[in-house]
């Protein structure tokens, strides 16, 4: 599987947020995408369905660390990951 990088910024409550927005593919079909950033100080790297954007996706989990905090949300990216891997499993 090959991996294109790309640059990109979204807005969360009016500050220009900068990540990496990375397109996986095989044998040149873009299978999916995730995008990388940082949002108080805490590392995030979320999977992007296929009919969501990254500029809409993002600023929901920085509203996620605003509402419970870092801590919170490092419960809750438990948790999502855990069901990522059932879906997967499936």
């Amino acid at each position: 599987m090959n991996r294109v990088t790309s640059q990109v910024d979204f807005v969360h409550n009016g500050n220009e947020i900068s990540g990496t927005l990375f397109s996986h593919y095989e044998k040149g079909t873009e299978k999916y995408n995730t995008i990388m950033f940082k949002y108080k100080e805490y590392g995030l790297h979320i999977s992007l369905e296929e009919d969501e954007s990254y500029w809409t996706v993002a600023p929901l989990h920085c509203k996620v660390i605003d509402k419970i905090e870092v801590n919170g949300y490092k419960q809750y990216d438990k948790y999502l990951s855990e069901l990522y891997s059932i879906e997967l499993n499936h």
